[in-house]
């Protein structure tokens, strides 16, 4: 469809009761390695289940969805006269559209859930082979954030729909891609999420690590002798002996996921404040009935106190006093970048806007 007319039924971006078709259920954001040491470095290029989709992507801007390429999605299609433009980035600091932003007012009329005919809209491809050691794996791909509606095909496959302004979205995509490169891969049992709590006693020092791993299994088969274990690492990479824990897990063949708790009690730590943000490394390593290490993920965790005083939430430190603030704050939009922000290129630690592949057995 090339005009502007719009369909008889409803829009998946203007429907309120729809916010993804096909996406996977949301999750704790977590990259697994293959060991522990590079499970320390915190970079998702030293796994080797990791492999970025960022880069140059095809570009076509049309000023409404209607607007867009027909059928641009199918392999036939020919994208040769299409701009370049890098993923990630905001498309109107490239000359396309202009940015519609203001802090005081909407710049275009407010009819929930109708929105404007003219609404930007922009269609991308890229290829990618996906490794033939993959083979037989499932594979998903996920996008850190997307402003803020996309539907997505694969080979001309329609495989989702996610609408959420720059909300992480994974989808299955196993059943349409065929072997090439792709980002972030784990093995047949799996972490499939993962929640740390801690409490801290600001009087002592002592403190205490909850951890939840939620353990998936989409092998078919039974898991037996397998072991969910976990440490502490401080910020000189040293081991804390009294975090290390680890359980025994069996699944039966139609058990699809369970569930391992952790709660282990420290004697001594640092505390994590304003004036002195000291953040440990928590790793929980999934290992097979051969003790092999399947996958090892990384978190950083910090400990302290938190308490509502006068109703408000103060923080407190090893002597109990409320410490300063001095906090970074993230600008909605950046004069160069826009909304999207690059490592290398923007200097505050804000995460990067990603496309990446995850890969499961």
């Amino acid at each position: 469809m090339t005009s502007h007319e719009e369909p008889a039924t409803q829009p998946d971006w203007e429907n309120p009761r729809l916010v993804g078709h096909n996406r996977r259920p949301a999750r704790a954001s977590f990259v697994p390695y293959g060991d522990p040491d590079a499970a320390l470095t915190g970079d998702a290029a030293q796994s080797p289940w990791v492999l970025s989709l960022n880069g140059d992507w095809l570009f076509c801007y049309a000023v409404a969805p209607f607007a867009a390429p027909a059928a641009f999605e199918q392999p036939a299609f020919d994208a040769r006269a299409w701009d370049t433009l890098p993923v990630p980035c905001s498309w109107q600091m490239r000359g396309h559209g202009r940015p519609h932003y203001t802090n005081f007012d909407f710049p275009f009329p407010v009819d929930p859930p109708r929105v404007p005919t003219e609404n930007p809209t922009g269609s991308y491809r890229r290829t990618f082979a996906v490794p033939r050691g993959w083979a037989g794996k499932r594979i998903w791909l996920r996008f850190e954030g997307v402003d803020s509606a996309f539907h997505l095909w694969i080979n001309g496959h329609p495989i989702g729909f996610s609408k959420g302004s720059r909300l992480p979205a994974e989808f299955d995509i196993t059943d349409a891609v065929q072997p090439g490169d792709n980002l972030l891969a784990v093995p047949a049992v799996h972490a499939a999420d993962l929640c740390v709590q801690t409490t801290y006693e600001p009087a002592t020092q002592a403190a205490t690590l909850s951890v939840r791993v939620a353990v998936g299994n989409r092998s078919g088969a039974a898991v037996c002798g397998h072991r969910v274990s976990l440490d502490l690492v401080d910020a000189e990479h040293r081991q804390v002996p009294a975090a290390a824990a680890a359980q025994p897990l069996e699944m039966s063949v139609t058990e699809e996921s369970t569930e391992r708790v952790f709660k282990v009690s420290l004697p001594h730590v640092e505390p994590w404040s304003a004036e002195s943000p000291y953040l440990y490394t928590l790793r929980v390593t999934l290992l097979d009935q051969a003790g092999r290490i399947l996958q090892v993920i990384p978190c950083r965790v910090g400990f302290r106190t938190v308490v509502i005083r006068d109703g408000q939430r103060r923080a407190r430190d090893v002597q109990g006093r409320e410490p300063s603030r001095a906090r970074p704050r993230r600008r909605s939009c950046r004069a160069a970048g826009g909304h999207a922000h690059r490592r290398g290129v923007d200097e505050a630690p804000q995460r990067q806007c990603r496309a990446h592949l995850a890969l499961s057995g």
